[in-house]
């Protein structure tokens, strides 16, 4: 979703019949990155 913003597509079209909010779809896409980092900080 992110990645598409960037190249310029209105959020709401990228979005489309998604009923999340930009903050909340921000905080879980904060909160899975943040997990990733995690798991990948045990496995090295």
């Amino acid at each position: 979703m992110r990645s598409e913003n960037r190249l310029g597509c209105p959020k709401s079209e990228v979005r489309g019949s998604v009923t999340l909010t930009d903050a909340q779809a921000d905080a879980r896409a904060r909160r899975f990155i943040e997990k990733r980092r995690e798991r990948r900080a045990k496995a090295t």
